[in-house]
């Protein structure tokens, strides 16, 4: 019960943040603009001459507008990754450190509640705040292409849950730096950590392209750190059409957002078990601190 009470404050605070109003009024404007770029895009395609069939390598058949879409469909998801993947860091920084260094931990380790469940209550109120954000917008992403294009992925749901599963393992490592550095410290190391892996994750998909065990590798212990890319990554394949090249041995990726098939679902599971195990490390940082 008592974790449903930090919960909730957590969600207070979360509406007062400058951080969380910044997120929604970008988002409004993004998704504005993407609804737009997505319908002009549709009318001038319709009109071009792209045929719907085309061959690739191998006399594969590629269904053109399909692997279009799908990859328009990735970018606008990229975008609700990126501000969800911010917001994630932005609430998660002053989650535990801001709370010590103005005293208010005090006040609330002062109360009948365990050090345990003020940690697991705020990040729960954070990741149900995130998750619910980025399922929605990336769902207003996904409807405003098939409105405007007809093309829809074949298990949207899967493919939302992976997306909102990025900001929560985000919001998890970010909790867990909250609870051991101070607030700017924090949000400093999870930027730059967040960063780094999304490069090496580029790397590592590049890696494969190439056939270079090296980036590959890069890429893989990238993942371990830090799974939020591999999040994305199953997201993007879940947006887009199977690659059709994959039936002739041909490893070239149909777009920028082409990942050549989702990340193994034991290194999914390695993501779910991160998130706790964050989780687990930021109660016992709190429980070992002096307040």
């Amino acid at each position: 019960m008592n974790v449903f009470l930090v919960a909730g404050l957590t969600w207070h605070e979360a509406r007062r943040a400058q951080a969380l109003l910044s997120g929604i009024v970008l988002t409004s404007i993004f998704l504005a603009l993407y609804g737009w770029g997505v319908h002009a895009a549709a009318a001038e395609v319709a009109q071009s001459p792209i045929m719907e069939q085309g061959l690739g390598p191998a006399g594969v058949k590629i269904d053109l507008q399909a692997v279009i879409w799908g990859q328009v469909l990735s970018a606008g998801l990229y975008g609700v990754a990126g501000i969800g993947g911010l917001l994630a860091i932005f609430l998660g920084a002053p989650a535990i450190s801001r709370d010590i260094e103005n005293g208010t931990m005090q006040l609330l380790a002062s109360r009948p509640l365990a050090r345990w469940e003020i940690v697991v209550g705020k990040w729960a109120g954070g990741c149900a705040l995130l998750g619910g954000y980025v399922v929605l917008a990336g769902g207003v992403v996904t409807i405003l292409t098939w409105w405007a294009t007809g093309y829809r992925p074949d298990n949207p749901i899967l493919m939302l849950v992976a997306l909102a599963m990025q900001a929560v393992v985000l919001h998890s490592f970010t909790i867990t730096l909250s609870s051991a550095l101070p607030t700017i410290a924090a949000g400093v190391v999870a930027v730059m950590t967040h960063g780094i892996v999304v490069v090496a994750g580029f790397g590592g998909r590049i890696g494969i392209v190439i056939q270079s065990e090296t980036l590959q590798a890069t890429g893989l212990a990238a993942s371990l750190i830090l799974p939020s890319d591999v999040a994305w990554q199953f997201a993007a394949s879940e947006a887009q059409p199977p690659n059709p090249l994959a039936v002739a041995g041909v490893t070239v990726p149909m777009g920028p957002f082409d990942v050549l098939g989702g990340p193994h679902p034991a290194i999914m599971a390695y993501a779910v078990a991160y998130v706790l195990v964050m989780v687990a490390i930021a109660a016992r940082n709190l429980r070992l601190r002096d307040l």
